[in-house]
C-alpha cells in the first residue's frame, strides 16, 4: 500500500504508492498540503506512483514520510465523501441556485419534462404513448 525508502545521503524520502490503492487526484491534493514542507517529485513506475520528498526545513525524514502518508488517508476519505455524496451536493445547489430564481426551478422542470417525453417517445411502445399523451395534457392544463 505504501511503502517508505529513506535517502539519508540526498536528504528526500522515497514513497511507493500502489495505484489500486492511491488515485492520482488524491496523491495530487496531498501533494499540494506539503508545498511548503518539501520539494515533490512524482513519478510512476509499473503499477506504483513515486514520490519523492526532500524537505525544505530541518524535519526527519521517516516523519514527513509517515506524515504524508497521514495526509493521503485524509484526502482519499474526503474525495471518497464527495463521491458518495456529489448527488445531494448538486441538488442542495441546484436548490440555492432556484432559491434566488424561482423561474430558474420552473424552465429547469420543463425541460426535464421534455427530456421525459423524448425519452418515452423513442420507446415507440403503444402504452408510453398513453403515457406521453397524459403528461403534455397535464403540462399544458398547468402553463
Amino acid at each position: 500500500m505504501g511503502e517508505i525508502n529513506l535517502n539519508k545521503s540526498e536528504n528526500s524520502v522515497t514513497l511507493t504508492l500502489a495505484e489500486s490503492v492511491y488515485s492520482l487526484n488524491t496523491i495530487y491534493a496531498t501533494a499540494y498540503v506539503f508545498l511548503d514542507r518539501a520539494y515533490i517529485h512524482l513519478d510512476k513506475k509499473e503499477n506504483n506512483f513515486l514520490v519523492v520528498l526532500t524537505p525544505k526545513k530541518e524535519i526527519g525524514l521517516e516523519t514527513l514520510g509517515k506524515a504524508f502518508l497521514d495526509e493521503l488517508i485524509n484526502q482519499g476519505h474526503y474525495f471518497s465523501q464527495l463521491e458518495k455524496n456529489k448527488e445531494i451536493i448538486k441538488l442542495l445547489v441546484e436548490r440555492a441556485f432556484f432559491s434566488t430564481d424561482p423561474h430558474l426551478a420552473e424552465k429547469a422542470e420543463e425541460e426535464e419534462i421534455k427530456d421525459i417525453i423524448k425519452e418515452l417517445e423513442k420507446e415507440n411502445d403503444p402504452e408510453f404513448k398513453t403515457i406521453i399523451e397524459e403528461i403534455k395534457n397535464e403540462h399544458n392544463k398547468v402553463q
